[in-house]
């Protein structure tokens, strides 16, 4: 489950015709974490625990957001991360 990646996506311009996914409107547990991919687990499993104690439920898959990564540093301690997961309050 942790970090097998499903699918990847771009964010495109308001006015491209050419696109196969839409983001719903929704409300999204997010946690954002600086540091190495190997601590996706922790935080999606905080994520996790939040939703339950706060009996949401999720609308689908952790979507990551890579605000930094090896595209902008090869220092790992630099990344930043984002995972967000639609919820239903």
């Amino acid at each position: 489950m942790y970090n097998e990646y499903k699918s990847v996506f771009c964010f495109l311009d308001d006015n491209e015709v050419n696109y196969n996914l839409i983001l719903e409107a929704s409300y999204y547990a997010t946690i954002s974490y600086k540091g190495s991919y190997l601590k996706n687990k922790k935080y999606l499993n905080m994520l996790f625990s939040f939703i339950e104690e706060n009996n949401y439920k999720i609308l689908s898959d952790p979507i990551e957001i890579y605000k930094i990564d090896i595209h902008e540093t090869s220092l790992k301690e630099e990344f930043i991360t984002e995972i967000q997961i639609p919820i239903k309050r």
